[in-house]
């Protein structure tokens, strides 16, 4: 309901923000907001981010509504690969890739698979812009093949 409220502020003032459907929120509470907007976001995903189960369950429930009135998905803080080849996001975003440079993690995907990690602690030798860019680098092979995978499956965001 506040988020409704502060939505509603922001347009009175003339600015166009993303509406966002957070988790805990009545799926009703997303039924009114397709009817209103055709792109929006999904958040507030703190709470059950490492409950696959749940996360699962709950964008199950946002996308048989999103999917039926044709409204597109934004999906923030959303970029593990087996989340994304199960939804159809229209775009998402996280700060993942920075804590390579954090943490000197790097992410690699490779075989339809991201893995993380300090490889034989080689890693913390790099400097953080180098690990950051991998990363990058590593997310953008991961978005292309999760576009052509909805793609194949019938839907282009072209």
């Amino acid at each position: 309901m506040e988020t409704q409220k502060n939505q509603l502020y922001l347009e009175n003032l003339g600015l166009d923000p993303l509406p966002t459907f957070h988790y805990g929120t009545d799926y009703t509470e997303l039924e009114v907001l397709v009817k209103k907007y055709k792109y929006l976001g999904l958040g507030g995903l703190t709470p059950i981010f490492k409950d696959k189960k749940k996360l699962i369950n709950h964008f199950s429930k946002c996308f048989n509504i999103l999917n039926k009135n044709k409204t597109k998905a934004h999906g923030w803080g959303t970029t593990a690969y087996d989340i994304l080849i199960k939804f159809p996001f229209y775009s998402v975003d996280s700060t993942s890739w920075l804590s390579g440079g954090k943490f000197g993690n790097i992410v690699e995907f490779k075989n339809n698979k991201l893995k993380s990690g300090n490889w034989n602690g080689n890693t913390k030798k790099l400097n953080y812009k180098t690990i950051n860019k991998f990363n990058i680098e590593n997310y953008i092979k991961m978005s292309r093949q999760v576009s052509l995978l909805w793609k194949e499956r019938g839907i282009s965001w072209d």
